[in-house]
């Protein structure tokens, strides 16, 4: 069954040329064939996507409201903001076994920035000379 709803996800994206994750903005897809399985997610956003998960079941994403993008990490039952001070928005793409999140985010000018977060602690990482 769960593999079904995502085939049929995939197949409506296809005939109507839409991203499979724009059909699927209150639910996030995660594991790996045959074990799908979707997760609702309860944030106060216009639409959310999931991009990492650990083994200790931390969940990071991305989720878009009115003021822009803002990265997320979901432990247990409770979401706490991952966003760049200063940025204009922010992704968390992965996280590790030790808690500590990859991601990146975009200055004013549109410039996009790596970052590993650990702890309370942000740090740059970009490559030399990449705009």
């Amino acid at each position: 069954m769960r593999r079904s709803v995502f085939y049929i996800l995939i197949t409506v994206s296809l005939l109507l040329a839409i991203p499979p994750l724009a059909l699927a903005t209150d639910y996030t897809f995660l594991g790996s064939d045959p074990n799908y399985y979707y997760l609702r997610l309860d944030l106060p956003s216009l639409s959310s996507f999931v991009s990492g998960i650990n083994n200790s079941g931390q969940i990071v994403g991305r989720s878009f409201d009115s003021s822009g993008a803002h990265g997320f990490v979901k432990t247990g039952g409770t979401f706490s903001p991952v966003d760049v001070p200063g940025s204009n928005g922010t992704g968390a793409l992965g996280i590790n076994d030790l808690g500590q999140i990859v991601g990146r985010s975009t200055d004013s000018s549109g410039r996009f920035s790596g970052f590993v977060k650990t702890g309370g602690t942000f740090s740059p990482v970009d490559v030399p000379g990449s705009n």
